[in-house]
């Protein structure tokens, strides 16, 4: 199936949740917002939502600066 995380599809062969997928793609998943299929998704909710071909994933990270 068919992820697209950032505008950037990825091939997955098995069926995967979304905290498992950000976590084999993603160094640090503590300071991001993540928006699934158009909608934020909290982070204690990352592991109960199966991915499905065709879904779009948008992650976004803080940056401090000043």
């Amino acid at each position: 199936m068919t992820i697209k995380l950032n505008g950037e599809n990825y091939i997955v062969e098995n069926k995967i949740n979304l905290k498992d997928f950000l976590d084999q793609r993603l160094k640090d998943t503590d300071k991001i917002v993540v928006e699934h299929n158009y909608s934020l998704v909290n982070k204690e909710k990352w592991g109960k939502i199966a991915l499905n071909d065709g879904d779009i994933v948008e992650v976004l990270r803080f940056v401090g600066g000043g």
